[in-house]
């Protein structure tokens, strides 16, 4: 008991008015230096004090230094959401739209299912339309100026596979094929797989449509655009009875010339050994030398189950034709037959970033910088309100009027010095 009590009494004076809370209130007073002072005086004496990082970088964001905020605030980003918040914010700001991506979908256990979550998720989906969008229109402008012969080999770019010939039932695994492969390429290391997304974005820039990619004349010039040396594409059909047979081409953006990959034929319901095998033939093809780590890595199925595998293609299906709820409900189900399906989660999490902008509308920076700062307030509201009910309930903390609590009937309190008086035998059992 000794032992607990002390732990909880450090964690109070941990939650009580400080150098980083007298620091948070310079910073409401927007006094930056000052309050970047206080938080460096709390470091030097507690290195480890993720909150005191949190807080300084929270503190050079808001005065506009960008970099050492970054700093500050990955020093403490195992405080909390609430810290990835921040860190996203500051990423954002500094156009480092990747690595703040990150940061916001880290950023998504704040308020479960509340509104700061879904507030999160919609920046998160608009952030990401805006980093592709991006990307696209400056291939697109500088399109004359690009020297293919530049684009570094080992990077390939993995079309839609074209299902018009597979049974209606069966169709949208033309689209799962296309996502394995492309999952599967970056389990290479050597390699750089370009975004499934932001092909998409392209083709519908260019008003290509999917058949963007499947036509060899259009291939080559899509593939530059998209910062490609290689393009790989494919087409599966229904054979027999229960049986698919997919084929593919790998085009050379560079001198355009086209390499086809040996036809791979098999069972339905083995559809992955017929996948892996295409998959493995693409890299034959382009002389890549795996590792065992690799090769074992490839080999790996996403699913053991059919029925996860096919509703996880009808929700990239609907997904791609805008029908959000439908592909929603799809990866449910996805998850319901397999929940460690983990490519229909992150279609899942997509979908529902897409969904919350929809609901909700864009959210801006300020909005977001508003979000992160109620939430850390709240939640180290929280924090100390806990560890006083605690001491309270246990009859170790005194009231105003000098008793202690043994019936919770009465709200602890903690004097001007925010420190919480104990009471008790420590050595007790």
């Amino acid at each position: 008991l000794k032992h607990i009590l002390l732990l909880i009494a450090l964690l109070l004076v941990g939650c009580a008015p400080g150098l980083v809370n007298q620091g948070k209130k310079m910073v409401d007073a927007e006094q930056y230096d000052q309050a970047i002072e206080m938080y460096y005086q709390e470091i030097a004496n507690n290195p480890t004090n993720l909150n005191a990082w949190r807080e300084l970088g929270i503190a050079y964001y808001k005065s506009g230094d960008l970099t050492k905020a970054e700093d500050a605030l990955k020093k403490g980003s195992k405080a909390d959401p609430g810290t990835h918040l921040y860190l996203g914010l500051v990423l954002e700001a500094g156009g480092n739209y990747d690595h703040a991506i990150k940061s916001y979908a880290a950023a998504l256990k704040l308020d479960p299912g509340g509104q700061t979550e879904k507030m999160v998720r919609a920046h998160l989906d608009q952030l990401i339309q805006t980093k592709l969008n991006q990307e696209v229109s400056e291939a697109l402008g500088n399109e004359a100026a690009i020297d293919a012969s530049s684009i570094p080999q080992n990077t390939i770019a993995v079309g839609d596979f074209d299902g018009s010939n597979l049974d209606p039932k069966i169709a949208p695994i033309a689209r799962g094929l296309a996502e394995l492969t492309a999952a599967d390429l970056t389990k290479v290391e050597s390699l750089r797989v370009v975004e499934r997304l932001k092909i998409e974005y392209l083709l519908k820039e260019l008003e290509l449509g999917s058949s963007g990619l499947t036509d060899p004349s259009q291939a080559p010039r899509v593939g530059r655009l998209l910062g490609s040396s290689r393009v790989v594409t494919g087409s599966a059909l229904s054979i027999g009875e229960g049986g698919i047979r997919i084929d593919g081409i790998v085009v050379n953006t560079t001198d355009s010339t086209v390499q086809m990959a040996e036809p791979q034929e098999g069972e339905v319901t083995k559809l992955f050994e017929v996948q892996k095998s295409f998959v493995f033939d693409v890299l034959d093809n382009m002389g890549v030398q795996l590792t065992v780590s690799e090769r074992d890595a490839i080999r790996t199925v996403p699913t053991e189950s059919h029925l996860a595998f096919m509703a996880y293609c009808r929700g990239l299906d609907y997904r791609s034709r805008g029908m959000l709820s439908s592909a929603q409900l799809e990866f449910q189900q996805a998850l319901g037959y397999d929940q460690s399906f983990s490519e229909a989660g992150q279609q899942m999490q997509a979908v529902n970033n897409s969904l919350a902008r929809m609901q909700i509308g864009d959210v801006s920076l300020q909005e977001l910088e508003t979000i992160a700062s109620a939430e850390l307030t709240a939640m180290s509201q929280q924090t100390a309100g806990g560890l006083l009910t605690i001491l309270s309930n246990a009859g170790l903390i005194r009231h105003v009027s000098g008793k202690t609590n043994s019936t919770a009937d009465k709200e602890p309190v903690v004097n001007e010095t925010g420190a919480a008086q104990i009471r008790g035998n420590l050595d007790g059992n």
